[in-house]
C-alpha cells in the first residue's frame, strides 16, 4: 500500500474516476441508446448544462482571457472551444471522447478491447440471482461486480465464483485479476482468494474506505 500524497495512492483514485464514468457509457451505444438521470445521495447534478463561451486564451501556464484579446504574440495564444459542465452527457459524447484517447494510447499499448466475462447464477425460473460481472483488457480481469445472495452464502460459492473467473482469464491469456472492494464488503475473502491490497481511497464512499486489489497470474 503507498503511502498517503504518493503518486502511486493517486493512481487508483484515476482509475475509479474513468470506472464510474466508463460505467455508464461503454455499451452504452449498443444495448442502450438512454442516459441514466438517477440521482446519488452524495451528488446531485445541476439543473442545466454550465457553458463557458469560446475566448482568446493565454498559454496555458498564464491564464484565460474570455471574451478579449490575450495582448501577446498571436503565436503563443489560441481560442479556447466552448466547454459544457452537465450530468446528461451523450453516449456518443462519451464514445467521441474515449475513440480519441484510444487513438493516442495505441502506438504504445494497443487498442482497448473490453471482452465481457460474466459468472451468472440463476434460479430455477431463469433469472440471475447473483454472480460475477467484468471484462477483460490489456490482459488483465477486471471484476466490477460480485454478489451472492445472503442465503447461498458461506457455502463456497463466491470462491467458485472467482475461480470460474480465473480459469476463463488465463484461458484468454490473462496476465491476472483486479478487483476493489469497499472496507464493509469483501476484502478478507478477496485476500483469502490470492489478491493483495495495492490502493487504498479513504472516506469513498463517506466514512468509508475502497480498497484495490490485485492476483497477478504465474
Amino acid at each position: 500500500m503507498s503511502r498517503p500524497g504518493s503518486t502511486r495512492s493517486r493512481r487508483p483514485v484515476r482509475l475509479l474516476i474513468f470506472r464510474v464514468i466508463f460505467y455508464r457509457f461503454l455499451n452504452s451505444g449498443v444495448q442502450n441508446r438512454g442516459v441514466s438521470n438517477q440521482q446519488s445521495q452524495w451528488l446531485t447534478p445541476a439543473r442545466d448544462p454550465v457553458i463557458a463561451r469560446p475566448g482568446r486564451c493565454l498559454a496555458p501556464e498564464t491564464g484565460f482571457v474570455d471574451g478579449e484579446a490575450c495582448g501577446i504574440a498571436p503565436a503563443a495564444a489560441f481560442v479556447c472551444p466552448e466547454m459544457t459542465v452537465t450530468a446528461t452527457p451523450s453516449p456518443d459524447d462519451f464514445q467521441e471522447i474515449f475513440r480519441l484517447l484510444d487513438e493516442f494510447n495505441t502506438p504504445v499499448v494497443g487498442r482497448a478491447i473490453f471482452v465481457p466475462l460474466a459468472v451468472l447464477l440463476r434460479d430455477d425460473a431463469g433469472k440471475a440471482i447473483g454472480g460475477l460481472w467484468g471484462w477483460t483488457v490489456y490482459s488483465w480481469l477486471i471484476i466490477n461486480m460480485l454478489f451472492v445472495p445472503e442465503a447461498l452464502r458461506h457455502r463456497g460459492i463466491g470462491s467458485a465464483l472467482i475461480r470460474a473467473a480465473e480459469a476463463e482469464a488465463r484461458s484468454r491469456g490473462c496476465a491476472g485479476m483486479q478487483v476493489d472492494t469497499f472496507g464493509f464488503q469483501a476484502q478478507p475473502f478477496y485476500e483469502r482468494m490470492g489478491f493483495t491490497v495495492f490502493g487504498v481511497q479513504p472516506n469513498f464512499p463517506p466514512g468509508q474506505r475502497c480498497v484495490f486489489l490485485r492476483k497477478p497470474f504465474e
